[in-house]
């Protein structure tokens, strides 16, 4: 209520978890794949998806990388520009 805007800063962020970046995704995103894995073996597929009901919406959000961004980072910001 009464956000008017987010600026998220995820430059100079090298690290992280991926359960954590699927919880930080989560908060923005109420539908759509976060993150997806395949093993060595192609058969092993793994899709993470968005909880409906669990976001923050309906302000602009600006996402903040730079060349040190990785990881948890970089599924964050994936995550969020793919479901738009």
């Amino acid at each position: 209520n009464g956000i008017k805007g987010v600026v998220l800063d995820l430059s100079r962020n090298p690290g992280g978890l991926l359960d954590q970046a699927v919880q930080i995704s989560n908060m923005f995103l109420d539908k759509g794949i976060i993150v997806s894995t395949v093993g060595r073996d192609k058969t092993k597929k793994e899709v993470t998806e968005a909880k409906p009901g669990t976001a923050y919406m309906g302000f602009p959000m600006v996402i903040l990388i730079n060349e040190y961004s990785a990881s948890a980072s970089e599924i964050v910001a994936g995550a969020l520009k793919d479901n738009k």
